[in-house]
């Protein structure tokens, strides 16, 4: 995680709950299978880091599991996990998803099932269908591979997301990091809607929708030339 987001993960060996904690805000323990499964809930306490614990299988659900106690005593104790965040909510900023990714991280890694970062990529669109929030995969991918990327997806199920991290120039860089400012509003909002008013225009064929969608491609692979050549005025055009 970046400098604006970490999070850390450990085991307690004796204890037999989980402990969750947003820095500054939201705190959990849960030592029953009842106290987590709001996960699907975005507004509850902890959601996202529920969501993640059950999405890295530090947390087992269905018909037959056994009590969240019996899961961890075989599993060497408790865990407790933490994160935080200095972006505010609702920023735009991808936050949840790069969180969402940074927290499968560390889970595994305490957990002893470590993620690559292509697992923690479509690892997270998994939380997020758990938290019922939905999403795609450019945060993740934005938020946990380093520097410019280039990401793509066939159009085919299972999802497969690939990624290239793009050589770039020390100039470059300084070039661009002397002429992008990042200006936050204060205007907050949900992911979630504006997620299902896109698929629902995008379902419908609205000819603004599906022309922007195909634009996107297109810019992206000039982009990917632009950034590579140094092309500074390409890449603010």
């Amino acid at each position: 995680a970046s400098c604006c987001r970490k999070c850390w993960c450990r085991r307690t060996p004796g204890t037999l709950s989980l402990r969750l904690d947003v820095e500054g805000g939201e705190s959990c323990e849960c030592t029953e299978l009842d106290h987590i499964m709001d996960f699907s809930s975005p507004s509850a306490p902890c959601a996202l880091l529920k969501a993640s614990l059950v999405a890295a299988g530090a947390v087992i659900f269905g018909p037959g599991a056994p009590p969240l106690q019996e899961q961890l005593s075989g599993d060497g104790g408790g865990l407790w996990l933490q994160c935080w965040s200095r972006l505010p909510r609702g920023s735009g900023m991808g936050t949840s998803s790069i969180m969402a990714g940074a927290m499968l991280r560390a889970v595994g890694q305490a957990c002893g099932k470590p993620y690559s970062l292509e697992g923690a990529v479509h690892g997270v669109l998994e939380v997020e269908q758990l938290l019922t929030t939905g999403g795609g995969w450019q945060d993740q991918v934005g938020g946990l591979y380093p520097g410019f990327k280039l990401c793509q997806s066939q159009a085919t199920l299972p999802l497969s997301v690939t990624t290239e991290v793009l050589p770039v120039f020390p100039y470059v860089l300084t070039n661009l990091e002397s002429h992008i400012v990042l200006v936050y509003t204060g205007m907050a909002r949900l992911a979630k809607t504006l997620l299902q008013d896109v698929l629902r225009r995008w379902h419908l064929r609205v000819p603004s929708v599906v022309a922007t969608i195909e634009k996107l491609q297109e810019t992206a692979q000039a982009q990917r030339e632009a950034v590579i050549s140094g092309d500074i005025a390409m890449v603010g055009a």
